[in-house]
């Protein structure tokens, strides 16, 4: 049911996108929607949840104000609303992330999480980003 529920938007899509080429759909109206659920799901999970919930980097204000506008566009609510909702939700998880990191290690120490690789590309497109 679940797998349905997932899966049966995007199903949908893609048939009404087979059914409608060449009738008012193109390559134009793919890119610019993949370009749009892209900068919004950007504006959400960069925006709303790392940047201005848990201020996970420091973005200049004209980039703050690209990020909570972008995940505006994805119906996500406005940007207190979400913020605060999710900020009272974080202790309680909280707690729980850092014993889960403490027991499977972290990346400087010698537990399992030590032996995974990172390619570190998150850190350099955030200094690249936000100077």
């Amino acid at each position: 049911m679940t797998a349905l529920i997932v899966a049966g938007p995007f199903a949908g899509l893609a048939a009404a996108v087979w059914l409608l080429w060449g009738h008012g759909v193109g390559f134009f109206d793919v890119g610019l929607g993949l370009f749009f659920y892209l900068v919004t799901g950007f504006g959400a999970t960069v925006g709303f949840h790392r940047c201005l919930t848990h201020r996970s980097f420091t973005a200049r204000p004209a980039l703050r104000i690209a990020l909570a506008v972008a995940g505006s566009m994805a119906f996500e609510g406005d940007v207190i609303g979400w913020v605060a909702t999710h900020r009272r939700h974080v202790p309680a998880s909280a707690q729980e992330w850092a014993s889960a990191v403490a027991a499977v290690g972290s990346p400087g120490s010698s537990g399992p999480a030590s032996r995974r690789r990172s390619c570190g590309c998150a850190p350099m497109l955030i200094a690249m980003i936000c100077g």
